[in-house]
């Protein structure tokens, strides 16, 4: 548990750090926010429109035939063993609601026994068919272009950010930002640097009014570049007396220069190197977990978010955000060679995520939740499938009402009511209840909500109920 006396001292120097920042924003309305405990939500972000009709697959015979006369091109393509999307290879998932669906049964894909295991021990859930949207929206006004809808749809980048920003491309801040500025602003930590983080780079959802992403190194704790780059002291570099001269330099006082950039640079520098070293201090003298984490991509970035969130007592964090990607789910070509095995990746990963978790007896405080571009259509090109819309996704924690699919998964059929063409499914959730759920279990009330997601009164339940 972090002492008293650094407590203080970490509350104190977040207030004076923040002050002069907090007089040029907007002026916030008062905090209401439920801080008690800790609690972080950590997003895991498939980047390229993962394939919703290849997470939930259907499995009660009518629509799985339904299904497999579709992608019949794909269906024997995934090859031999786990990765086959035969019928014989699936295995139902033995949802709470499964009555909700007239008959209609699913599962999950081989290659995920993980999060299989996770959903039938009511630890993660399913939400059907999340995505932007502006208003409700039914196949007949997409069709006839009598609805708003949002902009630039089945574009990469501008879906990326209206998923993270609510906006398309250039959107400035993001609704894990939004959410976790209304914790600083309740107090939730001593040091507002670190809660907001990212083991992915910069990424907008994370970027607040009051926050801005701290960077995680997937090695260990971050490094201050400025400090440890040997071209900034050449034949010096190694030398323990001009290492902490050069930190000196850059922990020097903005007031002493008199061009405002070069203060505001300076400042920077300081704080930088100031968290860079809080953070590493904190790493050091917390034992480490000993969960075994995958050696991919994905494996070392949920393990650096453990990781930090082990050091929560040392850091005074009480409410944190956190994000994560993978890659590798743009599959207009070559799906059935290349899916499966990117799916086993994210399994694996979230598997070792949940019991480090575990390991921390913190499981009830966290929640991962993925999100992605769009979701793909459910006709094929080939051996691939082109840009969708709505998505299925998946929410894992402790705290989640789990073993349950939340939402109204559309039939695997072409042309029903939910049919943007192609397969694209329409979303029936949009992302504003999908993110006010979260921002509901992170102590948000409703007033707090509705000023980030303000839109959210045209789609009714502001909860989903899935935390």
């Amino acid at each position: 548990m972090i002492r008293p006396d650094r407590r203080l001292f970490l509350r104190s120097t977040a207030a004076i750090g923040g002050a002069g920042m907090l007089s040029l924003l907007p002026r916030m309305p008062a905090h209401a926010a439920d801080t008690s405990g800790y609690k972080a939500m950590v997003c895991l972000f498939l980047r390229g429109g993962l394939d919703c009709h290849d997470l939930l697959l259907p499995y009660d015979q009518s629509s799985y035939d339904s299904y497999a006369s579709i992608r019949e091109t794909m269906i024997g393509g995934y090859g031999d063993g786990a990765a086959s999307r035969e019928r014989s290879n699936l295995t139902q998932l033995n949802a709470i609601n499964n009555d909700s669906f007239n008959q209609r049964r699913f599962a999950l894909p081989p290659e995920m026994p993980g999060v299989r295991a996770l959903f039938e021990a009511g630890d993660a859930a399913i939400v059907a068919n999340v995505g932007p949207l502006t208003e409700p929206v039914t196949r007949e006004q997409f069709l006839n272009d009598a609805s708003a809808l949002p902009r630039r749809l089945f574009s990469h980048n501008d879906q990326q950010s209206t998923w993270s920003a609510l906006g398309p491309e250039g959107a400035r801040y993001g609704w894990g930002g939004l959410i976790a500025d209304r914790a600083v602003e309740a107090g939730a930590n001593g040091e507002a640097t670190f809660s907001v983080m990212s083991s992915s780079g910069h990424d907008v959802f994370l970027s607040g009014q009051l926050v801005q992403p701290y960077q995680l190194g997937l090695d260990g704790p971050p490094r201050f570049a400025a400090v440890e780059n040997p071209g900034l002291l050449g034949t010096a570099y190694g030398s323990s007396a001009a290492m902490d001269l050069l930190r000196e330099h850059y922990r020097g006082g903005a007031s002493q220069r008199a061009n405002y950039f070069e203060r505001d640079m300076a400042d920077a520098s300081a704080k930088a190197l100031g968290a860079s070293e809080l953070f590493s201090k904190a790493f050091a003298e917390t034992p480490p977990l000993t969960t075994t984490f995958p050696q991919t991509f994905i494996g070392s970035q949920l393990k650096a978010i453990a990781q930090s969130i082990n050091l929560r007592d040392e850091l005074d964090a009480g409410r944190q955000v956190y994000i994560a990607s993978q890659g590798g789910f743009d599959t207009h070509s070559g799906q059935a060679g290349s899916l499966p095995a990117t799916l086993a990746q994210v399994d694996a990963a979230i598997t070792a995520f949940y019991q480090a978790l575990g390991e921390m007896d913190i499981a009830n405080g966290v929640v991962l939740f993925t999100a992605s571009d769009f979701g793909r259509t459910l006709s094929v090109n080939g051996d691939g499938t082109d840009h969708g819309w709505g998505a299925h996704h998946l929410v894992i924690g402790g705290s989640v009402n789990g073993r349950t699919i939340y939402g109204d998964p559309p039939p695997s059929v072409l042309e029903h009511d939910l049919d943007a063409e192609q397969g694209r499914l329409i979303p029936t959730l949009s992302v504003e209840q999908y993110a006010s759920t979260l921002a509901r279990w992170f102590g948000l009330d409703s007033r707090e909500v509705s000023s980030i997601f303000p839109n959210l009164a045209t789609f009714g339940s502001s909860s989903l109920g899935f935390v």
